[in-house]
């Protein structure tokens, strides 16, 4: 499996008598972009919360990567999101942010919600989306806080919070992500129609 034209190590290689779980990367299988990560941490925290609901699973430490797998999910979207819109709208001013706050790349998406078609975004969505997003920034303003037990100060994250129910979670989860998928589907079938 090894081709001169591609790395691997030990690590991170193929392996032909299990290659139904060798996953291609880079230039083997395209390029992938931000709506294509956001789809894998989608799905990753998709699986997490749904093995928290069975018994033996240990929510008390499967709640780090499950949350920080679905706010890094949102936070690639929204960048991919307003991209997408500036593209779309050949507008050079529209485009995310390289940043980690959430509410900065949402509200560009919102502006660009008010330039394109209103079926693309249905005020239902919106304000779900909106909902996920607030409550996100507010716990895990920078994406740390899901990542490291403490902030850069030594501060202890979660000090103030005391429960996150992982059923509740999924539950936003599957909506966002369904939400998220509609509208890549509708900016593909706006600009193939236009």
């Amino acid at each position: 499996m090894n081709d001169a034209k591609f790395r691997e190590n030990d690590l991170f290689r193929g392996d032909r008598d299990n290659s139904r779980t060798n996953a291609c990367v880079g230039d083997n299988g395209g390029r992938y972009d931000l709506y294509d990560y956001a789809l894998g941490y989608f799905d990753a925290a998709l699986i997490l919360l749904r093995a928290a609901q069975q018994s033996g699973a240990i929510v008390d430490t499967l709640v780090y990567p499950a949350c920080y797998s679905y706010r890094h999910s949102l936070e690639l979207f929204m960048k991919w999101l307003v991209n997408e819109m500036g593209r779309l709208l050949a507008d050079e001013e529209l485009k995310a942010a390289k940043v980690h706050d959430l509410t900065k790349n949402w509200n560009r998406a919102a502006e660009g919600f008010q330039k394109l078609p209103k079926h693309i975004a249905k005020p239902a969505e919106i304000e779900l989306i909106a909902l996920a997003i607030r409550c996100v920034d507010e716990i895990d303003p920078n994406g740390e806080t899901f990542r490291f037990s403490d902030d850069r100060k030594e501060r202890q994250h979660l000090k103030e919070w005391s429960l996150i129910n992982l059923t509740v979670l999924l539950g936003y989860a599957e909506g966002t992500i369904e939400i998220m998928k509609d509208w890549q589907y509708r900016l593909d079938s706006y600009r193939e129609n236009r």
